[in-house]
C-alpha cells in the first residue's frame, strides 16, 4: 500500500541516474544546491549497468582468448582448454558492483537525495515520484531530464519467440551460444559479435544501411 504524499522541495531535480544524471547531481552538490535524483532502476544507468562497463569487462576475455591463440606469434607455446563464460560474467559483476558501490559512496552527501522510483513531469517546476512504499511530489527551481535509453524490440513476427534476447540478456549469457545472429552492426551489435566469436560462436550480422 501506498502511503500519503511526501512533499519535497530542492534547487534541482534530475531525472535519470545514469553518468548524465549522477555527475549532474554530484556537480550541483558541490556547488551548493540541494538536489533530488529520480531514478526507476538502477543508479549509473545503461553505461554501468548493461553497457560500456560490463561489456569492456568481457571483451577483455576476448582479448585474452586472441592473445593466447596467437601467442606462437610471441614465442610462447600456449593454447585454450576451455572457456568458461560464467566465471567471466562473475567477474564482469565483482567490476560492476565495485564500481556501483564508488559512486553510491559519491552520492552520499546531505545534498543529495535519491529517490528510487519513476518520476512523472507535471511542470517544468513540480515532479511526481513514486516507490514501490512511498510517493512523492517534488518541487524545483531547476528540471533536468537525463533519462537515458531503451532497448528497441522492433514489432516484426517472431520476435517474441524463445531464443530471441536483448543485449541486457547477452550480457548475462552463462552458457556460449553454437550460433547466433545479431540484428544491428553498430558499436552494441559488433561488441557482442566480437565476444562471442572470439569464445567460439558463429556469427552473422544483419544491418539495414551500407555502413555500420
Amino acid at each position: 500500500m501506498t502511503n500519503a504524499i511526501n512533499d519535497l522541495k530542492t534547487d534541482v531535480c534530475i531525472l535519470g541516474g545514469g553518468p548524465a544524471g549522477y555527475v549532474a547531481a554530484i556537480l550541483a552538490a558541490r556547488l551548493g544546491a540541494s538536489v533530488v535524483l529520480v531514478e526507476k532502476e538502477h543508479i549509473g544507468g545503461t553505461c554501468l549497468n548493461w553497457g560500456c562497463i560490463p561489456t569492456k569487462a568481457l571483451l577483455k576475455t576476448a582479448e585474452t582468448l586472441e592473445t593466447i591463440k596467437k601467442s606462437s606469434e610471441f614465442g610462447v607455446d600456449a593454447s585454450v582448454s576451455s572457456v568458461k563464460i560464467a566465471s567471466a560474467v562473475a567477474r564482469k559483476d565483482r567490476i560492476v558492483k565495485s564500481l556501483k558501490m564508488g559512486l553510491e559512496y559519491l552520492l552520499d552527501t546531505p545534498n543529495i537525495t535519491i529517490i528510487k522510483g519513476e518520476g512523472k513531469i507535471e511542470s517544468p517546476n513540480k515532479i511526481n515520484a513514486k516507490t514501490d512504499t512511498d510517493s512523492f511530489a517534488i518541487s524545483c527551481g531547476k528540471l533536468i531530464i537525463t533519462a537515458g535509453s531503451k532497448t528497441l524490440i522492433p514489432t516484426l513476427p517472431g520476435f517474441n519467440l524463445d531464443g530471441v534476447i536483448t543485449s541486457n540478456e547477452a550480457i548475462n549469457l552463462t552458457e556460449i551460444p553454437a550460433s547466433m545472429t545479431i540484428i544491428g552492426a553498430g558499436a552494441i551489435g559488433l561488441e557482442f559479435a566480437t565476444l562471442f566469436s572470439a569464445m567460439g560462436t558463429k556469427i552473422t550480422v544483419v544491418e539495414l544501411q551500407e555502413r555500420n
